[in-house]
């Protein structure tokens, strides 16, 4: 079953769950027209990710013009401005964390999987500007229910432990974890207890002939780990070490951020996610970085979920993104010496270079949204009555050529060229400008001659969508 088969099926699921709900709460019911769909992704995900979410989101019957796409942190920093702002909060560790013009946050979002994280600024006229680019990593809670199955592999072997997973039983143990692992205090001094299904070591017992309570003593953990009366107990160190790699990791991470010159005076953190609620993050958190306010709101693991409804009803808040990619245009020039001879063509008796790069974006540049950058111009190199316009990303800051392994073929804009006053294509110049909305990019392309404007949104999986004119 393919990945997009399945992110149809889930998304189609919570969308006739929630229509349901609405049927039997609220009796004048509801058009499907009226609903305004939200889908929150990592800020972190490429483009091509963020549209495959689109798509299986119109896979599951979900119209396109009533769907949006937010950012976990841009959803988390709408949530921080709205129920944050002027508002002085417990465990805070400065003491003014009200939010003025020019103030900076660094909003880490640490949910199951994944870590994303990006630096916003307030304006003065109370919107964000975002000043660091979405980064993070794959330190999420999930690496402690990871780290957990390595200790029980080393306890019963991973042919036990294979033939477990395939139990519901399995099931309820990852769900036991989840919630005592958020619950976990660092500074406990008695053992962890731990349930452990019936079931493991019954299927340990049945395929080594041994009791699991002897496996256990048999471990290097020695007096650290023991079971009674089917419960894991845990000395308080072990447990400490399932996080520390992870917790690690993302301290790391955010020493990098502040490292770099305009995020250094960041002073508050805001932290968002399922992970977040853990004590053990919290504290590791606060304690590496005691001069910034650290504020985790209650149900941090809604943030994004509410920040993304507030998001949906004004995504102007965002004034500004800092580019993860170049972007550029395919073209053609004149041929240099230093150029490769593979991409030298003679065409109308002169050599030309061909798949050139013109860039239009650096990447790490800042993006005002619903603004252009500025128009390029082009002449085409044939007299056909139909260009297109091919456009790329990259993650170098300057590449040459569309065909560098950095480069990514993101669509192409079809641009009619008829004659006017016996010109053909190739004797009329073509301005091409590309405008950044809130996750799209619409590209224009503007006949000298005529003024006709041709444009179209991309479609990130590599198929441009319907040209508008």
């Amino acid at each position: 079953m393919s990945a997009m088969t399945i992110f149809t099926m889930t998304i189609r699921y919570l969308k006739k769950h929630f229509q349901h709900l609405f049927i039997e709460r609220c009796a004048s019911g509801i058009s499907e027209s009226e609903i305004l769909w939200v889908l929150t992704v990592p800020g972190i995900w490429n483009d091509s990710a963020k549209q495959f979410m689109r798509e299986a989101a119109q896979n599951a019957g979900i119209s396109g013009d009533q769907l949006v796409i937010a950012l976990d942190t841009e959803a988390a920093i709408m949530f921080f401005k709205s129920n944050i702002l002027h508002k002085r909060l417990p465990g805070s560790t400065c003491v003014d964390v009200e939010l003025l013009p020019g103030k900076k946050i660094l909003v880490v979002d640490d949910g199951g999987g994944l870590v994303d994280s990006s630096v916003f600024q307030i304006q003065d006229d109370g919107k964000f500007c975002q000043i660091h680019a979405a980064s993070g990593g794959g330190w999420g809670c999930v690496q402690v229910d990871w780290a957990f199955t390595q200790l029980l592999i080393k306890i019963v072997g991973a042919k036990v432990m294979l033939r477990f997973k395939q139990e519901e039983d399995y099931l309820e143990l990852c769900r036991e974890l989840e919630i005592k692992k958020r619950n976990f205090d660092p500074n406990r001094t008695d053992y962890f207890r731990i349930e452990i299904p019936i079931s493991l070591s019954e299927i340990y017992q049945s395929m080594t002939g041994e009791n699991i309570s002897d496996a256990i003593t048999q471990t290097s953990y020695g007096i650290k780990l023991k079971m009674q009366n089917r419960r894991m107990l845990m000395d308080p160190e072990v447990m400490k070490s399932l996080f520390q790699p992870l917790i690690h990791d993302l301290i790391e991470h955010m020493h990098g951020i502040f490292k770099t010159p305009n995020i250094q005076d960041t002073d508050i953190i805001f932290m968002v996610g399922g992970f977040s609620e853990a004590s053990i993050l919290q504290e590791a958190v606060k304690r590496e970085f005691p001069n910034k306010s650290v504020i985790v709101p209650d149900n941090a693991e809604y943030v994004s979920l509410l920040g993304g409804i507030l998001y949906a009803y004004q995504p102007s808040t965002i004034s500004a993104r800092i580019s993860r990619y170049t972007y550029g245009i395919e073209g053609v020039r004149k041929f240099k010496p230093r150029d490769p001879l593979s991409k030298k063509k003679i065409i109308d008796g002169k050599e030309m270079c061909i798949n050139v790069f013109s860039k239009h974006v650096e990447i790490g540049e800042t993006l005002m949204v619903g603004h252009s950058k500025p128009e390029l111009r082009y002449t085409p190199s044939t007299h056909d009555q139909l260009i297109a316009f091919c456009l790329y990303s990259s993650t170098s800051s300057n590449p040459l050529f569309v065909t560098d392994s950095s480069c990514y073929y993101l669509g192409k804009l079809l641009v009619d060229m008829p004659k006017v006053n016996g010109r053909t294509s190739k004797q009329c110049g073509i301005f091409v400008k590309l405008i950044f909305y809130d996750t799209e990019i619409k590209v224009e392309a503007r006949n000298e001659i005529t003024n006709q404007v041709t444009s179209a949104k991309f479609n990130f999986l590599g198929q441009s969508e319907q040209t508008l004119k």
